[in-house]
């Protein structure tokens, strides 16, 4: 039996610029979910809640079928390992997703995390390899993976930070001609990954039974009419998932540059 808890409404003004990652500010509008879960012993319950990333990834767990590649969880010493190599921390939240699976192409690829050996190598990490290749990626970004399309994601995270819980996460368009080609895709990975995850399964409504993976995320029920959603549900999704962004993110027409992620995150040049 599942019982949903409902996260609560932040009443945040969308238009204004400079993106928080606060650890209060993530958990006030993570989705969250309450499982309950029925013992043998009919007067038993076991009570679990789920918040933010959990929920996310066990909206994965019952969408296993419609994911490109699924590879074992990263060991604590491949982490590790990998920090070495690029010369910073990895946020806790992003840890976890690599605990549940090192390499995953979520939901017919359209969110994918490349495996850890791809991220950072002895000499070069995969932002260099793409930087090597003339994306005009900015040094605090830690590239990830991508759409499955035209659009790499990444990490800020400037060399020298400390460990955080989460970190903004870049979208970085295929653009060579001048430096001014990203935006911001989540104020954290909870509300990068919530927002993507609900939308896509909601479109695979039409091929597969998704309803379970909604109601773990918690999705709000006027956001769900319908198996193919629109601009407005797309709207919706991201003021529910990532209230601090203007929008759903658009590389190609933010234009933004190094210096300006640089201010939005108060990252000295």
């Amino acid at each position: 039996m599942l019982l949903v808890a409902s996260p609560a409404s932040a009443g945040v003004d969308p238009a204004h610029v400079r993106v928080g990652v606060g650890r209060r500010e993530r958990e006030r509008h993570a989705p969250t979910v309450a499982l309950e879960l029925q013992a043998d012993n009919p007067g038993a319950t076991l009570r679990v809640r789920m918040q933010g990333l959990e929920a996310i990834l066990a909206a994965w767990r019952l969408t296993t079928a419609r994911h490109d590649g699924m590879a074992p969880g990263a060991t604590a010493e491949q982490l590790d390992e990998t920090e070495l190599m690029l010369g910073r921390p990895l946020p806790r939240e992003f840890r976890a997703v690599y605990e549940f699976s090192n390499g995953i192409g979520v939901l017919g690829s359209n969110t994918v995390f490349d495996p850890l050996d791809r991220l950072g190598r002895p000499g070069e990490s995969a932002a260099d390899t793409f930087r090597n290749a003339g994306w005009p990626i900015p040094d605090e970004v830690v590239m990830f993976g991508g759409d499955g399309s035209d659009s790499l994601f990444g990490l800020w995270l400037p060399a020298g930070s400390e460990r955080q819980e989460s970190a903004p996460v870049v979208e970085v368009g295929e653009i060579f001609e001048e430096d001014g080609c990203m935006d911001v895709a989540g104020t954290g990975i909870v509300p990068f990954l919530a927002a993507r995850t609900a939308y896509y399964v909601l479109l695979d409504m039409d091929v597969a039974d998704t309803s379970a993976a909604l109601d773990v995320l918690d999705v709000p029920a006027e956001l769900r009419l319908g198996a193919d959603p629109d601009e407005q549900t797309l709207l919706g999704l991201y003021a529910w998932a990532d209230p601090e962004l203007p929008g759903p993110p658009d590389p190609y027409r933010a234009r933004l540059t190094p210096a300006d992620l640089r201010s939005m995150f108060e990252t000295p040049a």
